[in-house]
């Protein structure tokens, strides 16, 4: 049996007035909410933004109907222009939750258009067909987890001007801090008055790192696979910023989040002997001070990178995202 969700949702008509008396025209989506495999989740909740959040959840067959009409609203000005169209838009943002699934994020921009007579408008398309993928929680395991927030960098570091960072200590290696292995490391060079570049590299000559984009503010809660990927790897990897801030968009505001998977403390260039982890939403960074999250398997060459929410092996007060 086919789960699917179907809502009649009242949305916002846009207006460039600042204060508006206006009849909303009516959106209408169908959405199939899927696992890995692309087998239908029985009892997903969601909860849907226009100007207002709306909530359903699917029932035996999977299908619930929503309905909001009102004649007239007074509403504030809100302009949405899509970047390809001259046409005014309304967008939904879908958040999906289904148990033993993470967290999901969508966003349609493509309400470009309504039809009708005043009163009975509809925004086009109408009757839109989404599927909604939800990553299934497999083994979650417990890892070092920690949220370097603003950690200030020592001004001198090694011959090239590297400071190593320990993410077992979570700490700048000796004599910077109380760190042992230099498992990161990271140079902040001011190429201009406005320009900045980060470099961050490894240690050991198997150890390594490969960057990954995920949407910002979309998709599913855990932005990495499941596993760390067995090759790949770069031995460094840099990032300029004229705002010496790594931006988290990428083109443009919709555009994909920095993500990193790490191998680190390998063995004479073996896979088995290396331990692995991930970087969730890349680097900030300025003149003198550096922020990033990350997570550390402890299990030498295990690549799970699936983390456990409420086993971290850090003890912080600060609970992270998987």
């Amino acid at each position: 049996m086919i789960k699917i969700l179907k809502c009649l949702l009242l949305t916002t008509f846009l207006s460039v007035l600042p204060i508006t008396v206006v009849a909303s025209p009516t959106a209408k989506i169908t959405i199939l909410v899927v696992d890995n495999n692309d087998i239908p989740i029985e009892n997903a909740t969601m909860s849907f933004s226009f100007s207002r959040t709306l909530e359903a959840v699917t029932g035996e067959k999977g299908e619930v109907t929503i309905k909001r009409k009102l004649k007239h609203k007074i509403i504030r000005s809100y302009v949405q222009i899509d970047k390809n169209a001259k046409e005014l838009s309304e967008s939904v943002y879908i958040k999906v939750n289904a148990k033993g699934f993470y967290e999901t994020a969508y966003r349609y921009n493509g309400f470009l258009s309504k039809k009708g007579a005043w009163g009975f408008r509809k925004w086009e398309p109408w009757n839109l067909k989404l599927k909604i993928v939800l990553k299934k929680k497999l083994n979650p395991i417990p890892m070092y987890a920690y949220y370097v927030d603003r950690f200030h960098i020592p001004y001198k570091g090694d011959e090239n001007g590297y400071v190593g960072f320990d993410l077992m200590k979570h700490d700048w290696v000796h004599p910077a801090g109380n760190g042992i292995v230099a498992d990161l490391l990271f140079k902040i060079d001011k190429l201009d008055n406005s320009l900045g570049e980060l470099s961050v590299g490894v240690s050991n000559s198997g150890d390594g790192i490969k960057h990954f984009f995920t949407p910002r503010f979309l998709g599913s809660i855990l932005r990495s696979d499941y596993h760390a990927p067995e090759d790949g790897y770069k031995n460094k990897v840099t990032r300029k910023s004229s705002t010496y801030v790594e931006s988290p968009y990428y083109k443009n505001n919709d555009g994909p989040l920095n993500n990193y998977y790490f191998r680190i403390r390998c063995l004479n260039n073996k896979s088995e002997s290396c331990f692995y982890g991930k970087i969730r939403g890349g680097f900030y960074f300025a003149e003198d001070w550096i922020t990033f999250n990350y997570y550390l398997n402890p299990s030498i060459g295990d690549k799970n990178v699936e983390f456990d929410v409420n086993k971290n092996l850090f003890k912080s007060s600060r609970r992270p995202s998987p």
